[in-house]
């Protein structure tokens, strides 16, 4: 099985919601597509997080507290999902012949996975934190600002292994 078959079956599982781990070190390296559909599936997810950080951060002041409490859950459910596709992504970014910026990249992915997990899966959940207006408008800002860097630090990584890939990442377009 080629990494190329292995990311579409990936991608399959994720869009079904069926979690899959590919396992490490028994497939051969994959083409520069596999390494594109990758980075592009990451880009696109830490762009949704943006999103909803966004529109809880701006109702963090503005909302009633059933928004704010709404829009806590929506922001949970997205970081759990990021969460989800850094580990099954972080194998199929093992480039050997980008070495330090495979380093950068795998290490950059296990940050953003424990700062989400601690910020927005624990620090937000419904079950908890994020059940409360008030606690979400006094630590929400923290937490955003926690995010927003981990996911800067991803970016900048992500770039750095792209290029030293040889894969040409494009802007995506803004709606």
């Amino acid at each position: 099985m080629t990494r190329l078959a292995l990311l579409q079956g990936v991608l399959s599982g994720l869009v079904l919601g069926v979690p899959v781990h590919p396992v490490q070190g028994q497939l051969p390296a994959p083409a520069d597509s596999a390494y594109r559909s990758a980075l592009v599936s990451l880009r696109d997810s830490v762009g949704q997080i943006r999103i909803e950080l966004n529109t809880f951060q701006r109702d963090l002041s503005l909302a009633g507290p059933e928004t704010v409490v709404g829009r806590a859950a929506a922001l949970h459910r997205r970081c759990k999902g990021l969460v989800a596709t850094a580990q099954t992504f972080a194998p199929v970014l093992r480039a050997p012949r980008a070495r330090e910026a495979t380093d950068e990249i795998v290490a950059a992915l296990s940050r953003v996975q424990r700062g989400l997990t601690e910020h927005c899966v624990r620090g937000l959940s419904p079950d908890g934190a994020g059940s409360r207006p008030d606690t979400l408008r006094a630590w929400g800002p923290h937490r955003v600002a926690q995010i927003e860097r981990l996911l800067a630090d991803y970016d900048r990584a992500a770039q750095r292994f792209a290029r030293a890939v040889g894969v040409r990442l494009e802007e995506r377009p803004r709606r």
